[in-house]
């Protein structure tokens, strides 16, 4: 069914135990894929051989040692044999939720992604346990944290998604904003599946980056990252999908009902400046009204001339 790829940290300590939750759960979520393990690392053979995994360890680094993204999107890609494709941090853990979200999608091809939802797990998973699913979806409930879209853990897809990919590096920041736009532009739909199926992020420290959590996310190698790109109007965040998977199927995003945003978006991607017109905004403003009257909330639509009125009122 599904072509996975990643790259890990060494497996020893906790990262170890991490990983081979996050690895276990994408075998019981998706029982037969293909999930190729990229680059090389301490333990990598003897968790390859445990889960099942197939190792890839020429891959490109960049300067620093990273995984370069270019080099794990290609030689994936050379070795993937299913029509379903992704890019999965290590660390993220699966439900049969994800694959569902993943199945619903109706494009013949679309890339699909989903906000994290941070959580403490200290403990190896027994996902041969049939209840495993059930008991931490409720873990989740209790005590996960829903992450905002611009950090982005799981990409899944069908078809040809990006012509080409930057040499950016994984482990570092903006390389995943930067896909969500270059499908963005390539016109390939950009589906949220948040409402549906969440990425479970296994909280862990940034002991292994140099700046801890600033640096992976600010250092210089993400600085580097945002130059690859072509700036940071290139680095997109799940808001700025153009679908989303709901309770009650598919429909239009909008930037989550940001107008703003949404305007901004649509100036980003015919390539002319950030800066909106009035009419574009409130062109975005009325489709967002417009869709929530559908849902039954008139309101909004019905007060759409008082929130004009104090937008050019705002201008002058």
């Amino acid at each position: 069914m599904i072509s996975l790829i990643t790259t890990a940290l060494p497996f020893r300590d906790r990262a170890g135990v991490r990983q081979t939750n996050a690895l276990r759960s994408w075998r019981a979520v998706f029982p037969g894929a293909e999930i190729f393990l990229m680059g090389d690392g301490e333990g990598y053979d003897e968790a390859a051989a445990s889960l099942g995994l197939i190792r890839v360890p020429d891959v490109a680094r960049g300067s620093g040692g990273l995984p370069r993204l270019d080099s794990l999107f290609e030689e994936g890609e050379k070795r993937a044999s299913f029509p379903y494709r992704g890019y999965i941090n290590a660390d993220i853990i699966l439900t049969s939720d994800m694959r569902k979200a993943l199945l619903e999608a109706p494009f013949h091809r679309f890339l699909l992604v989903a906000k994290r939802c941070n959580v403490d797990i200290e403990e190896a998973l027994d996902v041969s346990d049939p209840s495993w699913e059930a008991v931490l979806l409720e873990r989740v409930r209790n005590s996960g944290r829903v992450v905002r879209g611009d950090a982005i853990d799981i990409f899944l897809w069908k078809g040809p998604v990006w012509e080409a990919v930057p040499p950016m590096v994984v482990g570092r920041g903006k390389f995943d904003n930067w896909l969500i736009y270059a499908a963005r532009r390539g016109g390939v739909p950009v589906v949220d599946a948040s409402e549906r199926a969440l990425a479970i992020h296994q909280n862990h420290t940034y002991d292994h980056v140099p700046g801890g959590a600033a640096g992976a996310a600010d250092g210089t190698e993400a600085r580097e990252n945002i130059r690859l790109a072509g700036g940071p109007d290139h680095l997109f965040t799940i808001s700025d999908a153009d679908w989303r998977l709901t309770a009650q199927g598919l429909e239009r995003n909008y930037c989550d009902g940001d107008s703003r945003r949404c305007a901004e978006v649509d100036r980003i991607l015919r390539g002319l400046e950030r800066r909106c017109p009035l009419w574009l905004q409130a062109a975005c403003e009325w489709r967002i009204r417009v869709q929530r009257a559908r849902r039954g909330e008139w309101a909004p639509l019905l007060k759409f001339g008082f929130w004009l009125c104090g937008r050019i009122t705002e201008r002058r």
